[in-house]
């Protein structure tokens, strides 16, 4: 029964370690810079789950989400945005950081990638 539940748990995690994924420069990384956003009603989550994208708890298609970056960055003021990759894989997680975040014009004082769960009072 262990050994079943050892394997799942094998089975279910990302293939590179998160914390050697790099984060790009238009990024916070939420390991090294642990200052916490300040939450508005403007703030937006990205959860990278796998291959899986979900903008503000809802499924969206990639080239969706890159779309939601352009309207991002012609908002003022900034809203947040953070990338919840608990669930990421480095691929998918560094393809998102750098179409979304060049399409969002995004600056560390406004995108931050955690590599833990964000907790659902800090989502918005």
């Amino acid at each position: 029964m262990v050994a079943m539940m050892f394997a799942l748990m094998l089975a279910a995690a990302p293939a590179e370690p998160l914390a050697k994924c790099p984060v790009s420069a238009h990024w916070r990384d939420g390991l090294v810079d642990t200052r916490k956003m300040v939450i508005t009603p403007l703030s937006n989550v990205i959860d990278v789950n796998d291959d899986k994208l979900f903008w503000n708890g809802k499924p969206v298609e990639f080239d969706t989400l890159v779309g939601y970056g352009t309207e991002v960055a012609k908002l003022r003021p900034r809203p947040w945005i953070k990338i919840d990759a608990s669930g990421a894989d480095c691929t998918t997680l560094t393809k998102v950081m750098e179409a979304f975040g060049d399409a969002a014009a995004c600056t560390p004082e406004a995108c931050m990638v955690s590599r833990k769960a964000i907790p659902e009072g800090e989502r918005h």
